[in-house]
């Protein structure tokens, strides 16, 4: 992709990456993909309290992307193919129960957690699907397990870092994808705050590179994914 192409996703789907997350984007006029285990809703955990009901149909409604997690975020590495084929259909029809009526097209991958039989339900079943292995997606691409970089403000030299990946994405073509979980001013060791999400999402916009959210970006690059999404 010519300039590079940043995507900023939220695991686990907290409440604080809709409530505090999701406007960061938004008052720049961009989208994310909040991945979705419905089973976590409602649950209070470090992560702070997750989603419901209101906190998906509001974001869906704003253009953001709602993806799967599997509905009980399990670990896709140690399950039954079998069973994970039923606990995504579960995580599908009980978002569709609650109301949601776009369907689910990415996935991410519980814990980065990634088998060859899960790869294959996954390259069946969505147009794309991420894991939590460092690096950018260029030239030929697992969409079956695509590198993404953490946003987490326990790491060192977080920022830093983050901006050299950035320029990377845009000198490389390549395709960036950022996550994070909770976004809260004392945020678990897998969130971030405000303050550090802005900051990247800043940077971002300043490379010129296309923002975009997972679905998106696999239509962009991958014709013959986004006749299999149609």
């Amino acid at each position: 992709v010519p300039g590079g192409m940043i995507t900023f996703t939220f695991d686990d789907f907290p409440k604080s990456a809709a409530t505090a997350g999701a406007p960061i984007l938004e008052e720049r006029g961009m989208r994310g993909t909040f991945y979705t285990a419905w089973g976590l809703s409602g649950v209070d955990n470090h992560q702070g309290v997750h989603c419901d009901i209101g906190d998906v149909l509001a974001l869906d409604a704003k253009g953001h992307e709602i993806a799967c997690h599997t509905f009980g975020h399990i670990d896709c590495a140690h399950t039954l193919v079998d069973d994970i084929r039923r606990d995504l259909d579960r995580n599908a029809q009980a978002l569709a129960d609650a109301g949601l009526k776009t369907p689910l097209t990415s996935f991410a991958y519980p814990f980065g957690e990634i088998s060859v039989g899960a790869k294959r339900l996954t390259a069946q079943r969505f147009t794309n699907a991420r894991g939590v292995r460092e690096g950018l997606n260029s030239g030929r691409t697992d969409m079956t397990s695509l590198f993404a970089s953490a946003i987490e403000s326990r790491r060192d030299n977080i920022l830093q870092n983050a901006e050299a990946l950035i320029q990377r994405a845009v000198a490389e073509n390549a395709w960036l994808v950022f996550y994070t979980h909770d976004v809260c001013a004392q945020p678990s060791e897998f969130g971030a705050t405000p303050e550090l999400l802005r900051q990247i999402v800043d940077a971002a916009i300043a490379s010129k590179a296309k923002i975009v959210t997972m679905r998106d970006a696999a239509q962009l690059i991958a014709p013959a994914i986004r006749e299999k999404a149609a």
